[in-house]
């Protein structure tokens, strides 16, 4: 018989949300960050190329 979710205790169910949620947020903040710093590197490029 395999365990579901019921036979595990609330605890150990929370936790291993907040680790999943964790892991969610720590991969979004990143990537908004790359994504952020890419799109200042273009409009810096884009300024460079135009005032030049």
């Amino acid at each position: 018989m395999a365990l579901s979710y019921t036979h595990l205790p609330r605890c150990k169910m929370m936790s291993n949300w907040k680790k999943y949620l964790k892991r969610i947020g720590v991969a979004g903040f990143l990537f908004f960050l790359i994504k952020g710093l890419v799109w200042i590197f273009i409009f810096l490029g884009g300024a460079k190329l135009l005032f030049d």
